[in-house]
């Protein structure tokens, strides 16, 4: 044989070598990716990462501000549960991760879209107990903060049931199993959750898990195990109802009441969830799925038709300067007819009823649209009739399935710890949400009056700045599922992200990420990020709008937006944790 043809052979040979590593290799991974397997990361796979915020799903997606909870979320999701099923493990996980802000010892609120047929808002918020009065806190005000007097009616297994009961499709064991090997295997500190600890645990009772055997606080990396909780999820998992009745309700109505609370076992037991419609509101070719007060979905709304109807009109600002100085005015006005809010089956002034069914349409925000011009004015020119009433806490997580179901979930224990009550029984951590009622007989520092909308009544729900919001487009597909944690800066957060992806045209993690302000009326001064531009206030300042000198976190954002087929999955930097889907 020739040298030439003996080259000629070993090229062949070669490029045979080469064609079959290829096919070895390239193939099956796209026919991995083509029946759906795992494909979460890898540029090759039907999801890509933008950053360690972002991610682009082709079937279905999870964002939480924790990574653990939202690959617990995915995990769900590929073993055949819905977005339900996985809202219902997401919640649950996110009350161990952020034990320090949302759990099972507190309310959630709870949308649902299933279709164009099929949408829910199961509002489990809260209720002051039977025995609750609107003086109770009058001479002692503290009470409605720390302590067993501060603990409303804990409701949030009442949501997660509720929703299971409607739209389940994996057992219920299966779900709560996987928080009670969370808790078998023990919570990892955060270094939120450290700053939380070194501020607060030594006020807390029965907080033996936080401290280590020295004594000290327990810090970031070090493990947390509440046995007591992994019993009260293993109840729950024989009995989705179990929370409300029998040994269990007994149990948790021993631990508040011991610590000084009064709810009852009746106020357990007959603790029911709102479930409704959510109202729908139509702009363009969106459809807004929000939840009716005492969210404050309504209030959402109002702020995004202020732009929806620049956007109208054709004077959607497009300077920054512009539009910074606009949507704190849009702020603002909001805040003024959300101070008259509250529960609206408590509400008997006819003339707040006729405002609160006004709020979230086009041209009840037309009318104070109109009003904002190049400048700010006095704090009378926005309508402000009562007190502004400051919430704090909550996590949120928005989630969509593989057959377009969406959810957006909301659970709060109200501030850090809540009430600072942990059940020696129970293992929970209760909520203080009875401070998010106005006390009567006080005005603030501006000569409002509290609100007589959110007065302590038996049954009643304090108001609330949550307000999970989910948007559909033409033909009933989910486009846009957010909402916020941080107290009372959710509802301008929430309202800023959606105005930015769905008006302006910006991703979803490009509008989250973003520095923002947050201006509630009163105090009437700005609040900004700390990576908010200066130059940018000192600007508004000209405008006559009134700077406060401090600087801090802003509220926390997860959102999905379907664009191009795809779903934008992101959590918000401020808090960490990633987003997770396939």
């Amino acid at each position: 044989m020739s040298d030439r043809f003996k080259i000629i052979e070993r090229l062949f040979n070669f490029g045979t070598f080469c064609l079959v590593l290829f096919l070895a290799i390239y193939v099956p991974l796209n026919l991995e990716s083509d029946t759906g397997s795992d494909n979460t990361v890898e540029v090759m796979e039907s999801v890509s990462r933008e950053s360690e915020t972002s991610i682009f799903c082709k079937n279905a997606a999870v964002a939480t501000d924790s990574t653990l909870c939202s690959s617990l979320g995915k995990k769900i999701l590929k073993m055949g549960g819905n977005a339900v099923d996985a809202g219902i493990v997401t919640a649950s996980c996110l009350g161990l991760q952020n034990f320090h802000s949302c759990g099972i010892g507190g309310g959630s609120f709870f949308m649902v879209y299933n279709g164009l047929d099929d949408q829910s808002f199961i509002n489990c918020r809260e209720k002051a107990p039977a025995a609750a009065s609107e003086q109770m806190f009058v001479k002692n005000p503290e009470n409605s903060t720390y302590g067993g007097l501060s603990i409303a009616i804990p409701s949030e297994m009442a949501c997660l049931a509720e929703a299971h009961t409607r739209y389940g499709s994996l057992e219920w064991s299966v779900l709560i199993d996987e928080i009670v090997t969370l808790l078998e295997n023990g919570i990892i500190v955060t270094t939120v959750q450290e700053k939380s600890l070194a501020d607060h645990a030594a006020k807390c009772t029965n907080a033996e898990m936080f401290f280590n055997e020295d004594g000290q606080i327990k810090k970031a990396g070090d493990v947390i195990y509440n046995s007591k909780l992994a019993d009260t999820f293993r109840k729950i998992g024989k009995d989705k109802n179990a929370f409300f009745k029998g040994a269990l309700g007994q149990d948790v109505v021993d631990d508040i009441q011991e610590n000084g609370g009064i709810v009852t076992i009746q106020d357990l037991t007959s603790y029911k969830p709102n479930v409704e419609m959510p109202k729908n509101i139509d702009i363009g070719d969106m459809r807004f799925y929000i939840p009716s007060a005492p969210s404050s979905g309504p209030v959402f709304q109002f702020i995004f038709n202020i732009f929806a109807n620049f956007e109208k009109e054709g004077v959607l600002p497009m300077d920054q300067l512009d539009f910074n100085h606009r949507i704190i005015e849009a702020f603002k006005f909001a805040y003024g007819k959300r101070s008259a809010l509250g529960d609206p089956k408590f509400i008997t002034n006819q003339t707040t009823l006729e405002m609160l069914a006004n709020l979230p349409t086009m041209n009840f925000a037309k009318q104070f649209a109109d009003k904002i011009d190049d400048e700010t004015h006095p704090l009378e020119f926005y309508e402000p009739e009562f007190e502004i009433v400051e919430d704090s806490g909550t996590s949120h997580m928005s989630i969509v399935d593989a057959n377009g179901m969406a959810v957006a979930i909301t659970s709060t224990i109200n501030t850090i710890l809540g009430s600072k009550m942990i059940g020696k029984r129970t293992g929970i951590i209760f909520n203080n949400e009875m401070d998010d009622f106005s006390t009567p007989g006080v005005s603030n520092n501006y000569g409002l009056p509290p609100s007589p909308s959110n007065f302590i009544k038996p049954g009643a729900q304090p108001l609330s700045s949550m307000c999970p919001i989910i948007v559909v487009d033409k033909v009933n597909t989910m486009i846009h599922a957010t909402r916020a944690s941080g107290g009372s800066q959710i509802t301008t957060a929430t309202a800023n992200v959606a105005i930015r992806t769905l008006l302006y045209g910006d991703g979803m993690n490009e509008a989250i990420q973003r520095a923002r302000i947050h201006h509630q009326l009163l105090p009437n001064e700005i609040r900004k990020e700390d990576r908010f531009d200066l130059n940018m206030i000192k600007e508004l300042e000209k405008k006559g709008h009134v700077y406060y000198n401090g600087t801090g976190r802003g509220a926390v954002v997860q959102g999905i937006l379907r664009r191009n087929g795809l779903l934008e999955a992101v959590s918000d930097v401020r808090k960490g944790g990633k987003p997770d889907g396939y």
